[in-house]
């Protein structure tokens, strides 16, 4: 296998064996500026790397960049796309739980 020491030490920290099932902390481990072609961004996620391009084009990721033939993303990117989308979830569920709470009022 021809994996940089980057790629083998990402698919080491994506494993599932060390991680607590549905727990993802490799991206929490990693530093912000390393960058995650598809492969080891599927693997940290639990996903096939197809469905992490269909993730990107409908937008689940932040968009990615080439690098040579590769598509990549930076570590800092992704979490700060799943913060914003964290942000708007927390933003609805308050919402819809303000207008639940005012019907029931009525």
């Amino acid at each position: 296998m021809n994996d940089t020491p980057m790629e083998a030490k990402v698919e080491d920290k994506g494993s599932p064996a060390p991680q607590t099932k549905g727990v993802i902390t490799a991206l929490a481990t990693l530093p912000g500026d390393a960058l995650l072609d598809v492969k080891a961004l599927a693997g940290i996620l639990g996903k096939c790397p197809k469905s992490v391009e269909r993730s990107a084009r409908r937008g689940e990721f932040p968009p990615g960049f080439r690098l040579g033939r590769k598509s990549v993303w930076q570590v800092k990117a992704i979490r700060q796309h799943f913060d914003k989308l964290q942000e708007k979830a927390l933003r609805e569920g308050t919402r819809r739980a303000e207008k639940n709470s005012e019907n029931e009022l009525a």
